[in-house]
């Protein structure tokens, strides 16, 4: 028993935990000042095609991805109210008051 807790200590130790890279601003601007080092004019043009292809796109999936929430916000506003209406028909009696809306206002006179 005390060799296998040897053993596991042992291993943990040795175990070579790295942290997973990630992507800084700080990097992205390395690469940049490295393109900008570049001689040749057609690598130039065809980083810059890219950079301006990246800057599309980007914007093409934010737009697509705003639609696709949006309709996923309608259709739970949708079966929402079905599943309400299909509650309130199976039970009348527990159809709940509606709550009269008052300003604030009204709210600070009171006090």
């Amino acid at each position: 028993m005390k060799m296998i807790f040897i053993i596991l200590m042992f291993s943990l130790c040795l175990s070579d935990k790295k942290p997973i890279d990630k992507i800084k601003e700080d990097k992205i601007e390395n690469w940049e000042s490295e393109d900008k080092k570049i001689q040749n004019p057609e690598l130039r043009k065809l980083l810059e095609q890219l950079r301006i292809d990246f800057k599309n796109d980007k914007e093409i999936l934010k737009k697509e991805f705003k639609k696709n929430i949006e309709l996923l916000k309608q259709d739970y506003k949708e079966k929402r109210r079905e599943i309400k209406k299909k509650y309130y028909k199976q039970n009348p009696k527990k159809k709940p008051e509606k709550i009269k809306k008052s300003k604030k206002t009204d709210s600070i006179k009171k006090n």
